[in-house]
C-alpha cells in the first residue's frame, strides 16, 4: 500500500491516521488493520530474526486498538 513507506515513517503515520474523525468508523478501522498486516509482511512462515520479531510485534501493538467483535485479529493469530 506504501511501498516507500519504512519502518520509522510507519510508526510515525499511523498516530495520525488514529486521530482522525474518519478513523472512528468499523470500515476505516479495518482497513487500518489491513494496513498494519501489510506491514507485517505476514505472508509466509514467521521468520525468526529479532529485528524481524520486534518488527512484528509492533504492528501488533498499533492494531491492538481497532480489533473487536467487528475488526478480527484472525490474520495476526492465525500467523503465530
Amino acid at each position: 500500500v506504501f511501498p516507500e513507506l519504512g519502518g520509522e515513517d510507519f510508526l510515525n503515520l499511523m498516530p495520525l491516521l488514529a486521530n482522525l474523525k474518519i478513523a472512528k468508523s468499523v470500515p476505516v478501522q479495518q482497513a487500518l488493520v489491513n494496513l498494519i498486516a501489510d506491514q507485517a509482511e505476514m505472508d509466509g512462515e514467521i521468520q525468526v530474526s529479532l529485528d524481524y520479531i520486534a518488527g512484528f510485534l509492533q504492528c501488533v501493538r498499533l492494531a491492538l486498538p481497532y480489533f473487536s467483535p467487528f475488526v478480527q485479529s484472525t490474520q495476526f493469530v492465525s500467523y503465530i
